[in-house]
Formats: structure tokens, sequence, C-alpha cells
């Protein structure tokens, strides 16, 4: 329950303001907005990902909800003041699975807004260094689903994905396949977070939750599509060369817990 405050009647000092919103870019933007206004007033601010397993005892704690107005205020803010640079660290961070991202965007914030554009090369700032590394690794994730990622075809002629990643890189691999698979009707299905990100035959793609019932749906076809996961594997098992395993270099390239959704790698 979001809690009202008369400012006057608080310790500036003492009291910890902690502001809390979804995981969901633009509410984190609304957050980082209503943190700021408290932290430019001599507040001692910290900002959450609402999570269950995140509470604090002894702050006062102020539910935030998205507000599109302030979410665009912000990201026309990065932009203008620091650089488009600087807004692509905040968006790859924000869709990383880091319990802390809310709180590492806004400090990096405060550097940008204070040095402009050259705050993204001041590496030797700490809350540059974690944005920057955070960034990286989400990055990185990106770039390896679009490697491993498999399409298995449904009977309507669809083209189906089901993937567990960490961070929330739907829209960073959406370019992608959109690009190369222009002509064909496909959706890649975010098992963790339970979106989809659809693709209509020469049309833009677009992101929507997925209700239970929608859900279950996607994984009734991934539960019969067998036969498709049995020509995989054997594909894999005739390429293979025995005399040049190698499980570690393979696990480097590849890591294990990538495996889950691709088909070759079922049992």
């Amino acid at each position: 329950m979001e809690t009202m405050l008369n400012i006057r009647e608080t310790n500036p000092v003492t009291e910890v303001h902690r502001f809390v919103c979804e995981d969901e870019f633009g509410a984190m933007m609304s957050c980082v907005y209503e943190a700021w206004r408290w932290g430019n007033r001599g507040f001692p601010v910290e900002l959450a990902v609402e999570n269950e397993d995140n509470y604090r005892l002894f702050c006062v704690e102020h539910r935030v909800e998205y507000d599109e107005e302030r979410a665009k205020k912000v990201i026309r803010s990065i932009r203008a003041k620091i650089s488009e640079s600087a807004f692509q660290l905040v968006y790859d961070c924000a869709m990383s699975a880091y319990p802390e991202k809310v709180q590492v965007i806004y400090d990096f914030l405060r550097i940008g807004f204070l040095r402009g554009a050259s705050s993204v090369d001041c590496l030797t700032e700490e809350a540059v260094m974690r944005i920057v590394e955070i960034a990286r690794r989400v990055g990185n994730e990106a770039h390896r689903f679009i490697q491993f990622a498999r399409f298995s075809r449904l009977p309507e002629g669809i083209l189906c994905s089901l993937i567990e990643p960490r961070s929330n890189v739907l829209t960073m691999i959406a370019p992608h396949f959109s690009d190369r698979l222009i002509s064909e009707n496909w959706m890649i299905v975010d098992k963790k977070r339970r979106l989809a990100l659809l693709h209509q035959a020469d049309s833009p793609w677009y992101l929507r939750s997925l209700s239970e019932e929608e859900f279950q749906r996607v994984l009734s076809f991934d539960r019969d599509r067998e036969d498709y996961a049995d020509l995989w594997r054997t594909f894999f098992d005739h390429v293979a060369i025995e005399q040049r395993r190698n499980p570690r270099c393979q696990s480097n390239f590849m890591p294990k817990w990538y495996r889950t959704n691709m088909t070759e790698f079922r049992s």
C-alpha cells in the first residue's frame, strides 16, 4: 500500500524512503522520476523492483505505479541531456534479472545528468562500471539466444520457439528474427515471464503478455513436437565426431542452462 506522507513531518537525515515498482521498463522510469523528486529535497532514497524476497524494515515504502508522462520525461531527459548510448545502457540494465537494477540505474543517472555524454566512459565510477557490466551481460545473453533459439512448425504453419532467458531479451532479439523471417508467421515465448513476441508475415512484430489459458496452449504445442525434436537429435548425433568431443569447450560456447529449450539436447 502506498504511504502518503507530509514531507515536513519526516526527518530528511535519518528517514529512508524506498520506492518500489513493477519489473517493467515504464514503471522503472516512473520510479526514477518519483525518487528523484524526493532525493533532490534531501531525503535518502532507495529504489527496488517489487519482489516478495526484497522487503526491508525501518523505511518508508512508496509503491510507484506506471505513469506514462513521467516515464517519457525521464527517457527524453536521458537522451537529450546525456546521450543515446546512456539510454541504451539504462534500457539493457532494466531488462536484466539483477535484483538491484533500478538502484543501479538511479545511481548512474545521478552521474549522467551531472557529467553529460562523457559519463558513459567514466568507468572509475562504481555506478558507471556496474551498469556497463550488467548491460554487457544482458547483451551477451541476447546474442546467445539469437544463436540458440529453435523453432518448431505448428500445424497451422506458425513457427514457434520457447525460451527461458534469465534476462528479458525478447525486444532485443526481435529485430534479428523479424529481419530474417520477415515473410513467416512466428512467435517466441518467454516461459519464465509468460511474454510472447509475435510476428505476422510481412508486418511489424509486437509484444504481449499471455493469459494462463494461452500459456497452457503454448505448452501443449511444446509437448506434442517430439517428432521434430527427434529429427534434430538424429542430425546432431550424426554430425558429432567422437574423437573430437570436448565437453568443457562445448560448455564455454554453449552453457548448459541455454540447452533447456534446444531440441537437439532434449532427452
